[in-house]
């Protein structure tokens, strides 16, 4: 019991009267660990909240446990980003490089087709009516190739080849089509027929 009223402590705390009065009066207030900042005015019996230091500490807001990211979790979430960007445009940046590569493929193989079909078209293949052998040339080819046409913004160069072969009256002819700016001068395209005497 002694230990108990020895934490307690009294204070004479300024109050407002209740029935309305403009004077204040003065009221006697004992404060215990159980209630610190509250008292009692035991002229009105009304409760309320003291402004003493024991309320001041009451009355102090808690801080809440949000906190934001370190620089450390920012370090490594750029990190982490960058990496992811730099995955997903290489991966980009090949796509675009093979829709490339074979749209320009597919161009060539067209215009070697055109080449081909014009050869087939010969009255005798054989003699090499209407075509001849050319060297590596940049379109558009001359004659007897003039009618072949490149539709695509793509810049070719063509050669033909035409090998006979006198014991079966054969002839093989090889359509190879370059890209210029190729460094190892390997045809992007080759297409390959053999014809007979007619």
């Amino acid at each position: 019991m002694s230990t108990i009223a020895s934490a307690c402590r009294v204070f004479h705390v300024r109050v407002e009267s209740p029935q309305g009065g403009r004077r204040p009066r003065f009221a006697r207030a004992v404060f215990c660990p159980r209630n610190w900042g509250m008292y009692r005015d035991r002229g009105s019996g009304v409760m309320a909240r003291a402004s003493g230091p024991g309320s001041r500490r009451r009355q102090r807001p808690r801080v809440g446990g949000a906190r934001g990211f370190t620089l450390i979790e920012i370090i490594v979430g750029m990190t982490v980003f960058l990496a992811i960007s730099f995955a997903l445009l290489q991966v980009f940046m090949n796509g675009a490089t093979y829709a490339n590569r074979s749209d320009t493929k597919s161009a060539a193989t067209s215009l070697a087709g055109q080449i081909i079909e014009q050869i087939k078209a010969s009255p005798n293949p054989y003699a090499m009516v209407g075509f001849t052998n050319i060297a590596r040339t940049p379109l558009p080819l001359p004659a007897p190739y003039t009618g072949v046409l490149n539709p695509s913004p793509h810049t070719f160069q063509v050669s033909v080849t035409v090998t006979p072969d006198n014991n079966l009256n054969m002839i093989t002819v090889t359509v190879s089509v370059y890209r210029p700016t190729d460094p190892d001068g390997t045809p992007l395209v080759t297409e390959s027929t053999v014809l007979d005497a007619q």
